[in-house]
C-alpha cells in the first residue's frame, strides 16, 4: 500500500513514515504542498496522512486534489483538537476515514488507518 504523509513537524513525519514502513507499507514524506501535489500526479497513493492545517491553511484543498488524482484514496486527518472541529469533516471530505488527535502515537495512527482502510469504515470518528 502506498502511503503519503504531509505533516508540519519533520520529526513526527519521520516517525509516521517508520511506523507505516514497519507495517509493510511503502510510505513517503513530503515537505511542502507543492511536492505533495506533484507526488499525486506521479504515483498512485492509497492512503494520505495529513495535518488538518498545513502552512497556515486548512488541508481540504490538498485532500481534494489527492482525491482527484487517486480514486479509492483513503485519508486520515490529524488535528490538534478534533473535538473542536466546526464542520463535520466526514461530510466535506469523501475520502476521510478517520480524524485523530495530532498527539496520537505514530504506531497507533498506522494501526487505526490500516484497519479503517481495509474495512473502508468511512464516517467513524476516532478519539485517541
Amino acid at each position: 500500500m502506498n502511503v503519503h504523509i504531509l505533516m508540519q513537524s519533520p520529526r513526527k513525519s519521520e516517525l509516521m513514515r517508520r511506523a507505516f514502513d514497519e507495517m509493510g507499507c511503502n510510505a513517503r514524506l513530503s515537505t511542502s504542498v507543492k511536492t505533495t501535489l506533484s507526488e499525486f500526479k506521479r504515483r498512485k497513493v492509497d492512503l494520505l496522512v495529513v495535518d488538518e492545517v498545513i502552512g497556515g491553511n486548512v488541508a481540504y484543498p490538498l485532500i481534494f486534489a489527492a482525491e482527484y488524482h487517486n480514486t479509492g484514496l483513503a485519508t486520515v486527518m490529524l488535528c490538534d483538537q478534533p473535538i473542536s472541529l466546526r464542520d463535520n469533516p466526514f461530510s466535506v471530505v469523501g475520502s476521510l476515514i478517520s480524524v485523530l488527535n495530532a498527539r496520537t502515537d505514530a504506531e497507533d495512527v498506522a494501526t487505526i488507518a490500516l484497519y479503517h482502510r481495509a474495512t473502508r469504515a468511512v464516517g467513524k470518528f476516532e478519539a485517541a
